[in-house]
């Protein structure tokens, strides 16, 4: 599979290509050993495997979430969206600076 494109580069024709003209051949031949080998259609395997993702991906969010304080607040965090998340972070580390400067000058 090819690389993803760089998104800091502004690239935004990038965007407006189909997913499917961004895969390589080698990722069709692959497609089609999986769906030869296990007897399903290319579509199938592809939506099988969004579907073992998915699941594994709210397995381990589950896992995560053992009512544990830690636990609740990371998926808490991972709930949060990114610019929210980046403006928090700034504000907590601004406080820290600050009593750490305060602590050196007293």
């Amino acid at each position: 599979m090819r690389t993803k494109p760089n998104k800091k580069a502004g690239d935004q024709n990038s965007v407006l290509i189909p997913i499917w003209f961004r895969f390589s051949a080698q990722f069709y031949r692959r497609l089609a050993a999986t769906a030869k080998e296990c007897d399903l259609s290319e579509a199938e395997v592809i939506k099988k495997g969004i579907g073992l993702v998915l699941k594994k991906r709210r397995d381990s969010l589950a896992q995560i979430e053992d009512k544990t304080p830690v636990g609740l607040s990371v998926h808490r965090w991972l709930r949060v969206p990114k610019d929210e998340r980046s403006r928090m972070s700034r504000e907590m580390a601004r406080k820290r600076w600050a009593k750490t400067r305060r602590a050196a000058l007293g």
